[in-house]
């Protein structure tokens, strides 16, 4: 019927053993039979798509939020109030994590860090629910490890212009939408090595740092680097900023048109 067929996921081959790669190998000899072309959200999940494809049929399709809505501007008073709540100081380093709090995760090794540095005029900020919040809830009661459950955009945008160090440190994560957000708001980063849009929008000691995954004395490594030079800091802050800006919805529409004109 000569309808262009695309495809697009968000697969990577991150820990990937030989069963998972002969089985892909047999469902993309027949994807291939009708499909146009394969449309790839970042570096990682191109790599995917070419070890089972030819090069020729992938192009990139970056992952993107609505950049306006997390750049819009936040008024002074909404962030005075919280700083106002949480005894949030202008020199206070303020740690976030957003996303569902679930094994994969691997919350409780960014918890485990922030507690053992004992990081002076700091505060960790979780945000998020899932079947791991009571436990963690109840393993690490302390005053600057606040716990906010589920929040809603509009108040998730706040808490992105109040930190200042986004981190993400999943076992496993295709991509992160979560970065995108942070980054808007000017987050410094740190990722995990499987956090697969690391490759894209992490820049190494540019906007932040890459931990080994699952490695708890890495992690603290960069947690304490990050924080090492303020002025550093600040430019990271701003770096994260100017590469997101690249990665909106009108660049991807761009993109789209150009792939389904070929």
């Amino acid at each position: 019927m000569k309808i262009k067929v695309l495809v697009r996921g968000e697969s990577n081959l991150i820990e990937k053993g030989s069963f998972y790669l002969f089985t892909r190998s047999i469902l993309f000899t027949f994807f291939n039979l009708f499909v146009f072309h394969y449309m790839a959200i970042g570096k990682k999940n191109y790599q995917f798509y070419c070890k089972f494809v030819n090069k020729n049929k992938v192009s990139l399709f970056p992952y993107v939020v609505d950049n306006n809505f997390f750049q819009r501007k936040i008024s002074k008073n909404k962030i005075d109030e919280l700083m106002k709540k949480y005894k949030i100081k202008s020199n206070t380093f303020v740690f976030l994590y957003s996303g569902k709090l679930i094994k994969k995760k691997n919350v409780q090794i960014l918890i485990e860090s922030f507690k053992e540095l004992k990081i002076k005029n700091s505060i960790l900020f979780i945000v998020g629910d899932g079947s791991e919040m009571e436990r963690l809830k109840k393993k690490f009661n302390q005053k600057n490890i606040i716990f906010m459950g589920f929040v809603n955009q509009s108040k998730l945008v706040e808490l992105y212009n109040l930190s200042k160090i986004f981190i993400l440190p999943s076992k496993y994560e295709p991509w992160g939408l979560s970065v995108n957000e942070a980054m808007n708001c000017k987050n410094a980063l740190i990722l995990s090595s499987n956090v697969g849009c690391g490759a894209d929008l992490l820049k190494r000691n540019f906007n932040g740092f890459l931990f080994k995954n699952d490695c708890k004395k890495d992690l603290k490594m960069k947690m304490l680097k990050i924080i090492s030079n303020k002025k550093k800091l600040e430019m990271m802050m701003e770096n994260s900023k100017k590469i997101i800006d690249r990665w909106d919805i009108n660049h991807s529409k761009k993109l789209f048109l150009e792939i389904i004109g070929k």
